[in-house]
Order: structure tokens, then sequence, then C-alpha cells
């Protein structure tokens, strides 16, 4: 594996948080808070310099500067996954009393259509909720998860619909 191979190997750890941006308190960087992006970039470039080195002196230079850079982008990752799993426990969860029958696909049609449709109900629900969560989400990092909570549950919606239609369809044709 040669040697650009292999940064680039060791580097794909940050892969999933290449669009978050962190704040890194060191001066191993040009910009203390930019994404995991920018930091690998400079980390890759700090890479290029020293594979085209050939003084010993400038070598071990920026040798220790890619370690350095490598263990604080690890550093501030880690706590970015800290303070994202805090964030999550802190945050509210929706309460339902209905629980959905193990096996919906196999009851009869009209009562699966009636339970499709109290799940379409508490769809609804959850969609209100959550909407009302992301008004009062006090950071952008909040804002962005009920979003995607938000697009979550709306596809588990319209995957309620779809399957509401097809069972009316099929009471229709048994009729």
């Amino acid at each position: 594996m040669t040697f650009k191979n292999s940064i680039h190997h060791e580097l794909a750890i940050f892969e999933p948080y290449l669009a978050q941006s962190i704040t890194i308190y060191t001066r191993c960087f040009s910009q203390q808070t930019q994404t995991v992006q920018q930091f690998v970039n400079e980390i890759e470039q700090t890479a290029q310099i020293l594979s085209k080195l050939t003084q010993n002196d400038m070598a071990e230079f920026y040798s220790d500067r890619l370690i350095l850079q490598y263990r604080t982008l690890q550093k501030g990752i880690e706590r970015l996954k800290n303070k994202t799993h805090q964030n999550e426990k802190m945050r509210k969860k929706f309460q339902s009393s209905y629980r959905f029958p193990k096996n919906i696909h196999a009851m009869r049609p009209s009562k699966r259509l009636e339970e499709y449709k109290k799940a379409l109900r508490l769809l609804n629900d959850k969609i209100s909720w959550i909407i009302e969560q992301g008004y009062d989400a006090q950071t952008m990092d909040d804002k962005t998860y009920w979003q995607i909570k938000l697009q979550e549950t709306d596809f588990r919606k319209q995957k309620c619909l779809d399957a509401i239609e097809k069972t009316e369809e099929e009471l229709l044709k048994s009729r």
C-alpha cells in the first residue's frame, strides 16, 4: 500500500462526519472552526508535502504535524460524537399508548384497514408533535435533527397511505 493510499485509508474513518462543522483548539490547522472535510483536506495537503520532502529535518517536522493533525481531528470527532449522543438522550420522545398488532398484514382486510387508519392518525399526531419540537429547537443541530425526523415520519405516513389505498382496493374487489 502506498503512502497516499495509506493516508486515505486512515482518513476514511472521518467520512460520516465530513459535512459537520467542528472546532479544534490547536494550531496545527489553518482555522480552528471548519468542516471535517476541510480538516481532512489539510491533513491530505500535509501528507502530500511530506511525500515530496527529501530533507530529514523538514520530513520530521511534517510527519509530526501530520500525526498531530490526525490525532487532534480524532479527538474533535470524539467530542462531536459525545455531544450528539448527549443531545439525543436529552431530546423528547413521542409517546403514544397505541400499540400496533404484530402481524397486521395477516389480518382480514376490514380489520387491517381499521388498524392502518389508527396508524395514520397516530402518524399525523406525531408529525404535528415533531413540527412543534422543530419550532422550539434552540440550535441548528436540533433543528436538523427534527427536520430529519419529520422526513422519516412523512415517509412512514406515505407508506401507510399506500397501504390504506391498497387495502381499500382489495375490499372493493372482494365485494
